[in-house]
């Protein structure tokens, strides 16, 4: 057994996700704790000559691209067949900072200590420093998932609420956000401490969708199951964010948005 087994998706971002490793993970890594990448698509073999003679990094390479939580579910599933049983199984974007030296020490305290299945840290964002959790404190109600099925059904709709969106977080202040620890309906998706005990109560990471909608997943299946999501603050990060345009999302991105929207309303709300 492992205490802590961490997760990172590349698709043609191999470079940053190098240093990335180097900077906040390569001093944090030991015996009993495995970093999985999975290579959706690489533009290079880097990974494999930067990653190849290390004992702690497992690079696993399928055939197509999995989306977000399709090839978390495929390190998982990796992690099962080799009969490796993690306390925590961590997925993370690799656009993050946060302590080199502590952060996996204290985010295993922290989850030893709750009764929490799933933990959400403090993430600010770097250009306008708010905070992006908890990313909802309660259930959303079925009427403002049809808003924003609504909204996603049309590009222009798409691009106006996006605009508004983006004014509303660069006047929000992070300070508001951190009030202390909390059980909340929700964590942002961009780094999720999923504890052992969420997949020994039949927890799964089988989620039908390509890309977004992660979060309402796992908080759904967590209601489902009568278990709790902690959102931590004292576990701090910055989500790097270089513009404020380069935030935006295409039609593309909106249809999968879409989907992943109506696949959350059609299993859980009104099945």
């Amino acid at each position: 057994m492992i205490r802590t087994a961490i997760v990172l998706i590349n698709f043609f971002k191999e470079d940053e996700l190098i240093q990335f490793v180097q900077d906040c993970l390569s001093k944090q890594l030991n015996d009993e704790r495995l970093l999985v990448i999975v290579d959706n698509g690489s533009n290079s073999n880097s990974l494999d000559e930067v990653f190849q003679n290390s004992k702690q990094i497992v690079l696993l390479k399928p055939q197509s691209n999995l989306g977000y939580f399709g090839a978390a579910r495929y390190a998982w599933a990796h992690l099962q067949e080799k009969s490796i049983i993690s306390d925590n199984f961590i997925i993370s974007n690799f656009d993050l900072e946060f302590d080199a030296k502590r952060f996996l020490d204290d985010t295993e305290i922290k989850s030893s200590a709750t009764e929490a299945s799933v933990i959400g840290p403090n993430i600010l964002s770097s250009l306008s420093g708010a905070a992006l959790n908890p990313m909802y404190k309660g259930r959303l109600p079925l009427s403002k998932l049809k808003r924003l099925l609504f909204v996603t059904s049309f590009y222009p709709f798409f691009l106006v609420y996006q605009w508004f969106h983006h004014i509303k977080r660069s006047k929000s202040s992070a300070s508001i956000r951190e009030e202390g620890s909390a059980f909340v309906y929700a964590i942002h998706g961009s780094f999720m401490v999923i504890k052992r005990s969420y997949f020994e109560a039949g927890g799964s990471l089988n989620y039908k969708s390509f890309l977004y909608g992660e979060e309402l997943f796992i908080a759904e299946e967590c209601r489902r199951l009568g278990l709790k999501i902690l959102y931590e603050p004292s576990l701090k990060m910055v989500h790097r964010e270089h513009t404020t345009t380069g935030n935006y999302k295409n039609s593309k991105h909106m249809k999968w948005l879409h989907q992943s929207l109506r696949y959350i309303r059609d299993r859980y709300y009104v099945s």
